[in-house]
């Protein structure tokens, strides 16, 4: 949770910077809260979303990180921060994967918190992804602290689509059967509504 000190001003410029990252094109974004009253919002508006968000920065955001069908536009949170939503982005809502996110967390027991040395680990096997695939070809990636571990982001344009979730099927399991061990796994589970952490 968000300490007492923490300085909208200097949040709220990185916001917008993670949003221009992602969302460069000012395709409709989901944020989410869900911890609580399980805030959301729909917003094109960049400026719009960061004057809505800045009455809740005590509150952990997240925000939909693949391309959203425009009709979840017309929700009841249009614009607007509104809590129990009936309707948030679902799988079937994502009309295209913008984004390939590949997941090194430690192994340990479910709801608890990483120790540095299990941190550390991730790390290890996150930097071993990440050369692999670069003596691949692939692209330079956003690298993301997710917690308890850490996520490497390739940009990606793939329409969501049977045959292209079972090729990132294959691909991330042959991430985890190369890279995971008793410390570490790679996450195997193909996602299309990734939540990532704003703030």
């Amino acid at each position: 949770m968000i300490e007492n000190t923490y300085n909208p001003q200097e949040v709220i410029p990185e916001i917008a910077r993670t949003l221009q990252i992602f969302k460069p094109d000012n395709n409709l974004i989901e944020i989410r809260s869900p911890k609580n009253e399980s805030k959301s919002g729909y917003f094109y508006d960049h400026n719009l979303l960061i004057n809505n968000i800045s009455w809740h920065l005590y509150d952990v955001w997240y925000f939909v990180m693949n391309d959203i069908d425009p009709n979840c536009y017309n929700l009841e949170q249009r614009d607007n921060i509104i809590k129990y939503a009936k309707k948030t982005t679902s799988d079937k809502d994502i009309i295209n994967r913008d984004w390939l996110l590949i997941d090194c967390d430690p192994v340990r027991p479910s709801n608890t918190s990483a120790s540095d040395d299990e941190k550390q680990s991730a790390w290890n096997t996150l930097n071993k992804v990440y050369e692999y695939l670069q003596s691949a070809g692939f692209s330079e990636p956003v690298i993301c602290d997710s917690g308890n571990g850490y996520h490497l982001l390739y940009k990606v344009d793939m329409s969501n689509t049977p045959d292209n979730t079972e090729l990132l099927k294959q691909f991330l399991e042959t991430l985890d059967l190369l890279f995971s061990d008793d410390s570490v796994s790679v996450d195997k589970v193909v996602t299309l509504v990734h939540l990532l952490h704003l703030i």
